[in-house]
This record gives C-alpha cells, structure tokens and sequence, in this order.
C-alpha cells in the first residue's frame, strides 16, 4: 500500500522503458514529530500478531500495517519486529546450531591469535589426534564449519557440524587442504549458550559491558584491567587472576556471562513494543504522504 504512493520512474529492462515505482524515495518520521504531544499507543505484541492483524485491529484496515512500520523505523517486515516464540525458537537454532570453542595455542593457556591465520568464515575445522608413534592423524569427526570468528575472545562459531569436541581436543582448521590454524579447546559449549557479551545483570546492555580481560568486578561494579594495579590489587593483574574470560574458561564460572539465547531473547522482547499513531491522525498522514512524493 505504501508503495502506491510513490512516484514512477522510466528505467530500462531487457530493452525496454518501463515504468516503476521509485522505492529509494523515502519519507521518516523526525524523533521530535513521534514524542511531540504523544500522538501515540504504547502497545505490546503477542503471539499470533503480524503487522497486518494490529492494523486492522487498530485502524481498521491491514493495508495500513506501513504506518505500524514507518512511524517505528522498521525496514525488515519479518525480522524488524518481535517474532512468535515458536518462530523465534527456529530462528535461534539455524542461527546457533554448532558449537562455540574456546580456543588457545597449543601449550598455552591464552586464547590463540587469529591475525595472521588466514581463517575465513566457510573454512573446514577438524581435530586432529598425535598416535603413540608421534605421527598424526585427522579425524572424520568432529568436524565442522566456520561460522564465524570472535578474534576478541579467540573462539570459532561452528555450523554444518557432526560431533561434539570437547575439552583438550586439538583443532585444526584447514584452507585449501592446507593447515592454517592449530589450537587447543579448552572450552565447548553450544552455541547458544556461548556468551554474547559479558555484563552486571543479564539485562545489561551490550553497548557498555564489562571487559572479558579485566578482574571480576567489586561490589561497586569496577573492574582492574591485565597489567594494572587498585586498591583491590596489590600486584598487576594478569589473564589468570583471574578474568571475567579466564574464570568462565577455566572454572566454569557463567555470574556475569549475558549467553546469545539470553540476548536473542532480550532483542526480541524490546521489539514487541510498538507506538501506534494515533487513527485520528492516519488520514492526514495519507494525505501528506502522497503531496511529499507529489511535490519531491
């Protein structure tokens, strides 16, 4: 419906000039016009609600589900907004389907490097066992796909995987039949309880949280980092101290560990709630809709 107010444009397809509608035009609320008088519903999404079914609840009428959008800065219809918990569930695991492995170079217990590895997402991680006569053997399983790199925390995101590693496997990761990364794990766990982020609370927000190479916090939440001194730390703190990284690696310890289903879940939530433009003021709206494309 939205894209019917916008004006047409000639292009030219398969030698032909045809007319379409022009949708990098573009129209926003400003943040003032939104808060402005409180022209608005604050209204909370449930299962079951799709834009289209509050539209018609609220105004009447589906065909008016662009509003909904607009007025909330959603670009993406299906993922802009809060799913359905059984839609959500589906979502988390194609998104976290393998494992997260902690990994450090081999002897060590500090996560491994991956600045000059040449690991790319798509490349094959494999384990690899030493046989008692010191030659070495890959195995068919585990064996998986990297997904994703977290270069801060030294762990891979696997996908397309069969097995389970676990702990002291010895990962190889291969680019073109050719070994580029050998590291130990020292942790495995599922995906989507690996840590998205460390924080206070597991509603703490991802924009401020707490260093993963610092100590564990004090009661009043500061944190000491690698190499300093306070007056909680008499000596430089180092990697073992330990950290908030070291003491979820090595002990197990998840206090202040905010995990992706966690997040997902969080995200989702806050995008159950919707401000619904008042219906008296839709009409008018449609109106200045069409004279802003007329007069663009």
């Amino acid at each position: 419906m939205l894209f019917k107010s916008y004006p047409t444009v000639t292009r030219l397809f398969q030698n032909n000039l045809v007319e379409v509608q022009d949708i990098l035009r573009k129209v926003v609320f400003t943040d003032e016009s939104i808060e402005r008088d409180r022209q608005f519903t604050t209204y909370k999404k449930r299962d079951g609600d799709t834009l289209e079914s509050i539209a018609r609840r609220f105004y009447g009428r589906e065909d008016l589900s662009w509003v909904i959008m607009l007025f909330n800065k959603v670009i993406d219809p299906f993922y802009g907004v809060s799913l359905s918990t059984s839609a959500h569930d589906g979502f988390m695991r194609k998104k976290y389907s393998g494992q997260t492995l902690f990994l450090s170079t081999v002897g060590s217990s500090l996560p491994v490097s991956f600045d000059s590895a040449g690991i790319t997402v798509g490349t094959l991680a494999i384990r690899k066992v030493t046989n008692d006569d010191g030659s070495t053997t890959y195995k068919r399983e585990p064996r998986g796909t990297v997904k994703k790199i977290d270069a801060v925390l030294g762990s891979v995101q696997l996908e397309d995987q069969a097995g389970k590693y676990k702990r002291d496997d010895t990962l190889v990761i291969l680019r073109d039949r050719v070994e580029v990364l050998t590291a130990t794990v020292q942790k495995a766990v599922s995906s989507l309880e690996a840590p998205s982020y460390f924080a206070e609370s597991t509603r703490g927000a991802s924009v401020d949280p707490l260093d993963p190479f610092a100590s564990i916090p004090n009661s009043n939440g500061v944190q000491t980092s690698i190499g300093s001194t306070s007056a909680d730390f008499a000596t430089a703190v180092t990697y073992g101290t330990p950290t908030l990284l070291f003491d979820y690696i090595y002990n197990g310890t998840g206090t202040y560990v905010v995990t992706n289903r966690v997040k997902e879940f969080n995200d989702n939530t806050d995008k159950s709630v919707l401000a619904l433009i008042n219906p008296q003021y839709v009409p008018v709206l449609e109106v200045e809709m069409r004279k802003l494309f007329r007069n663009a």
